[in-house]
């Protein structure tokens, strides 16, 4: 009679700690599926490892630099890497324009680690040196709110 009682505290217990872990696995499934909600991720973000890449996150922000470009005239499409270093504690937004003119791209949000890896302008070049500026936007990934931003220059050569 007593193993009787010893067996169905042990099956209680069996079935009341499966019912926490099920619960719990419930719960993190709904974090992380309502955890960019307010936040458009760019589609065409690739994963991307930066060959300088710390190992932990840091509460500062790295901004990458670009090297000079150059393209043909026919060429519309621009080879550009545009990163988000994997140790940022915030999403970017890239706005790239010419010459501090009107914007020639701009993606969506794009998550640490990440980076889009060129785009298409709407139409080739002439042939010419153009200051190319990126703006970069950022957003916590904690709180969504505007953190510092930031603007890299580079040229862009279109050769003959």
């Amino acid at each position: 009679m007593k193993k009787k009682y010893v067996l169905i505290g042990i099956i209680i217990l069996i079935v009341l700690f499966a019912g926490i872990g099920i619960g719990v696995a419930l719960n993190r499934s709904n974090t992380v599926s309502n955890e960019n909600a307010g936040i458009s991720i760019d589609k065409n973000a690739q994963e991307y490892e930066d060959e300088e890449s710390e190992t932990e996150k840091t509460a500062s922000i790295r901004f990458p630099g670009y090297p000079e470009i150059t393209v043909s005239e026919e060429q519309s499409d621009i080879p550009i890497v545009l990163t988000n270093p994997d140790v940022n504690p915030c999403y970017f937004q890239f706005t790239v324009s010419l010459d501090d003119g009107d914007p020639v791209y701009e993606s969506e949000w794009v998550k640490p680690g990440d980076a889009i890896r060129g785009f298409e302008m709407d139409a080739p070049l002439n042939p010419g040196d153009y200051e190319m500026s990126i703006s970069i936007a950022t957003k916590s990934l904690d709180t969504e709110q505007t953190m510092n931003g930031g603007n890299v220059k580079t040229t862009l050569h279109v050769t003959e």
